[in-house]
């Protein structure tokens, strides 16, 4: 996959937020492989606590696991599936109620009755003003202090559901970078 540069102003929110976002446990047992697997176990734990101390971790529950099931099967039936750790994403955002924002758009758009934008594009660029949550997966940053960072990030941000619903927000490896002074 290739990256992508995204604005500064998405990792400023990101951490303007901390202390009001979350990760699913699917995808901290992603971070939690990708550590253990990881040519530097011990700097990559440290980051990955670093990471997790600003959220919380969401659980993954009977209903999501339903939707999950419910979901790989229409995929299967129709003979497009999507990668079977993706799919808990779709599943976690139909239980919850939350829209999946994506710069993959091809992958979610397949999965019936749930709502995805590409939260990458400059028209599709929200403006957070409540609580996040994030999924996170796959590849954490290779250190967090650098001017840029790749990763997978995975975001549920409220969407107006009685003032508290949610927004799941999904890039792939994206690289965030200060502008060129």
């Amino acid at each position: 996959m290739s990256s992508r540069i995204v604005p500064l102003s998405v990792l400023e929110t990101f951490n303007q937020n901390q202390g009001r976002m979350a990760i699913s446990s699917i995808i901290f047992a992603e971070l939690a492989h990708g550590v253990k697997k990881s040519a530097n176990p011990a700097r990559n734990l440290s980051m990955v606590e670093d990471f997790v101390s600003r959220l919380d971790v969401l659980p993954y529950d009977d209903r999501t696991a339903w939707q999950y099931g419910i979901i790989r099967a229409a995929l299967e039936r129709q003979g497009t599936p999507i990668g079977v750790n993706d799919l808990h994403i779709p599943g976690h955002a139909r239980n919850l109620g939350m829209i999946i924002v994506t710069n993959n758009l091809r992958e979610f758009e397949r999965v019936s009755g749930i709502s995805e934008v590409n939260w990458v594009q400059e028209e599709h660029r929200l403006a957070w003003p409540c609580p996040i949550t994030i999924h996170y997966s796959r590849s954490f940053p290779t250190y967090l202090g650098r001017n840029y960072f790749s990763s997978t990030l995975n975001l549920f941000i409220p969407k107006f559901r009685d003032g508290l619903g949610y927004l799941l927000v999904r890039s792939s490896l994206l690289s965030f970078r200060k502008p060129s002074t």
